[in-house]
């Protein structure tokens, strides 16, 4: 902020000069601030799939950095340090799992419908549309501690067992919101088709892992039809924070 200098007493020549100084310079970055601030309203931005011009982003999804030349998907979210939208940027597995709803039109439109993974892409994105938990699945993982209970059965996660880590999109940012046993997740998203999705999003899957996470969920009942619907974020928090106060009196 520019100090008002306007009831200034200019007694001296040099602080005459300088205040004039500071005036112009406070003039000139109004000027330009303003003016960017009207070519953003003017200038809509939209969703949109293109190459990284660079290797300095990173996807908002993984939090991993996007290669220069990756394609990527670019979402129009509201700019949380100015007027307009700006862009978040995902890989596109990433967008695809996070941000189906979002992702899928853009994708299907785009000019690389037809690349060489699309298929998978489309599949992806069209199951987490069609069950709104799935979006909430981020990675799997060994439990650190035998405190934390599945967000399904509410049962203590053993250490060293292997569970799905969950988060949810609120504000334009994911916030982490627990896990469930790699056995309940395909009654919590309501779907068994979980196992390519778990390897893209999990680079450290190796094979042993893999083969396990796939046994443990082929051997789960089949889910519900119904189950996996959405509770939404706010829901979530709500259920989230009721079950660490139970916890918290059992304890």
């Amino acid at each position: 902020m520019c100090a008002d200098l306007s009831s200034v007493d200019i007694n001296d020549a040099q602080d005459a000069v300088h205040i004039r100084r500071q005036r112009d310079c406070c003039g000139k970055f109004a000027e330009k601030l303003t003016a960017a601030r009207g070519a953003r309203s003017i200038s809509a931005v939209s969703d949109i799939i293109e190459r990284a011009k660079t290797g300095r982003a990173k996807c908002r999804g993984c939090g991993v950095g996007i290669a220069s030349g990756e394609l990527r998907f670019g979402e129009a979210l509201p700019n949380a340090y100015g007027e307009g939208e700006a862009l978040t940027y995902y890989h596109l597995h990433c967008a695809a799992c996070f941000r189906p709803e979002k992702f899928l039109p853009c994708f299907q439109a785009s000019e690389h419908a037809g690349s060489a993974d699309a298929t998978w892409l489309t599949q992806a994105a069209e199951a987490g549309v069609q069950h709104p938990r799935l979006p909430r699945l981020v990675r799997a993982e060994r439990a650190a501690s035998g405190r934390a209970r599945c967000r399904h059965c509410q049962e203590l996660q053993e250490k060293g067992s292997l569970r799905i880590a969950l988060h949810i999109f609120e504000e334009g940012r994911f916030s982490p919101a627990g896990t469930v046993h790699v056995a309940c997740a395909p009654a919590y998203f309501g779907t068994k088709d979980l196992v390519e999705r778990l390897k893209r999003l999990t680079p450290e899957l190796d094979s042993a892992l893999a083969a396990e996470v796939e046994q443990q969920i082929a051997q789960a009942p089949e889910p519900d039809p119904t189950s996996g619907s959405d509770e939404g974020p706010s829901v979530a928090r709500a259920r989230e924070a009721d079950d660490e106060t139970k916890r918290s009196q059992g304890a």
